[in-house]
């Protein structure tokens, strides 16, 4: 496809650009509007629902070797003759 004009085609300036812009300020800032207006609406009219889950540990004793092998436990580690109930899989 050829063009049949003599000048060449010139890029639009600064000017140019903000009067489009002007010409179209009623869709550039009445989109967004609606739109935060819109999402507004629905936030508010959802219901909330909340969700929490439990876990029960019984309680260890306070040997030092409890304090090391929940240490590990922390880790990844597992130390033979722990409490697995202490083990990150529990939770």
């Amino acid at each position: 496809m050829t063009h049949s004009s003599s000048s060449p085609a010139r890029e639009p300036s600064l000017a140019d650009l903000l009067a489009g812009g002007w010409e179209h300020r009623r869709v550039i800032l009445g989109v967004p509007i609606a739109l935060a207006l819109l999402t507004l609406g629905v936030t508010l009219l959802q219901p909330r629902t909340f969700t929490s889950t439990a876990a029960i540990v019984p309680q260890a004793s306070t040997t030092d070797l409890s304090r090391v092998t929940g240490l590990a436990a922390q880790l990844g580690l597992s130390v033979p003759g722990a409490d697995q109930a202490a083990s990150p899989h529990f939770y």
